[in-house]
């Protein structure tokens, strides 16, 4: 028989710090736009709060999936360990970008490569141009935010209403946003278009990351909490 007493709890705390992060950005946010500039320059700055914050966020997204991929890969095929090896290392990417891969904090000069095609002339991909193509513009702005309005408003209900795509979600235990989260994201766009910062996308970008957080620990938290039998 199962045993209430043995089936383990999410733990709510997280969900409920990182949310109230979220809130928390938003509103001082849409303060500092309204009445206080200097703090909206403050929260924008280059290895700024919110660029830092960022940045850890994505350091522990990865260590969190890597942590439940160590912890249950020998059940899962092969499909399930490549997309959470490639998960990982993505977030981990992001991690190193926005340190620059640890340039600012180690201090070393800045490659040829870079110095030629790196916007801010410093180590990172996500600020490259090539014959007029900016990465940055056409990858992680204009492809990536039509990659998260998909994800946060369809794909939920895509899961529901196309077989392949619930059974490899399944199969492959895709993170699944809610619907609360995706408005705590939608409030975030409102609030990108209210501000008037050339670099107010640090904010949305600092937002999202803790919304997707949030995505993931309950989409793979779920997993610990099959009843013991």
């Amino acid at each position: 028989m199962n045993d209430s007493a043995s089936i383990p709890v999410l733990l709510r705390w997280p969900v409920y710090f990182l949310t109230g992060v979220a809130f928390l950005i938003i509103l001082v946010s849409g303060y500092a736009q309204i009445a206080n500039r200097p703090l909206l320059e403050y929260l924008v700055l280059e290895d700024g709060i919110l660029e830092n914050l960022t940045a850890i966020l994505l350091f522990l997204g990865g260590g969190f999936v890597f942590y439940h991929f160590i912890k249950h890969k020998k059940d899962k095929d092969i499909w399930w360990k490549i997309f959470h090896v490639v998960f990982g290392l993505t977030l981990w990417f992001g991690f190193a970008e926005e340190i620059s891969w640890g340039q600012r904090i180690i201090g070393f000069d800045t490659p040829v490569f870079f110095q030629k095609h790196n916007k801010q002339y410093e180590v990172g991909f996500h600020n490259l141009t090539y014959g007029g193509f900016s990465v940055n513009q056409w990858i992680f702005s204009f492809g990536l935010s039509i990659g998260i309005g998909v994800y946060y408003l369809f794909f939920k209900l895509l899961t529901q209403k196309v077989g392949w795509i619930g059974a490899w979600t399944k199969r492959l235990e895709i993170p699944v946003p809610k619907w609360n989260q995706t408005l705590i994201l939608l409030a975030s766009v409102f609030l990108i278009l209210f501000i008037d910062h050339g670099k107010k996308w640090e904010i949305f970008e600092c937002i999202f990351v803790l919304v997707f957080m949030i995505t993931l620990y309950e989409s793979k938290s779920v997993d610990e909490l099959q009843p013991t039998i």
